[in-house]
C-alpha cells in the first residue's frame, strides 16, 4: 500500500520509471491513517512560488514537463516573461542534494 508519494508514482509512471525507490514502514492501521490524513493536509495548505517554478523550468529547459505534472497549458503561461524579482540566492529554496562522490 502506498501511504504518501502517490503523485510521485504517477510522476514516474509518466516518464517511464520501472523502478521507485520507497521506505518500507512498518507500522498499524491507525497510524497509517493519521499520516494519510496529515499529508493529504499539508498539500492543501501548500502553495506553489510560481516565480521560483518558472525559473527552475527556464533554468533547465521546458522539455518533457508534462512527465512531472505540468499540462501544455501551464507550460505556455510559464513562458512568460518573468517579473522582476530578487535574486535567487536571496530567496529561500531547498538545497539540492550533493552527487558528489562521498557526500550524502
Amino acid at each position: 500500500m502506498i501511504i504518501a508519494g502517490h503523485g510521485v508514482k504517477i510522476a514516474c509512471e509518466r516518464a517511464g520509471l520501472t523502478q521507485i525507490r520507497t521506505v518500507l514502514w512498518d507500522v498499524d492501521q491507525a497510524t497509517v491513517d493519521a499520516f494519510m490524513l496529515g499529508d493529504n493536509r499539508l498539500a492543501e495548505l501548500g502553495g506553489v512560488d510560481a516565480d521560483c517554478v518558472r525559473e527552475l523550468l527556464h533554468e533547465y529547459g521546458l522539455a518533457d514537463v508534462e512527465a512531472i505534472g505540468f499540462s501544455a497549458a501551464e507550460v505556455e503561461e510559464l513562458r512568460l516573461p518573468m517579473r522582476p524579482t530578487t535574486s535567487r540566492s536571496s530567496r529561500s529554496r531547498p538545497a539540492r542534494r550533493s552527487t558528489a562522490s562521498g557526500s550524502r
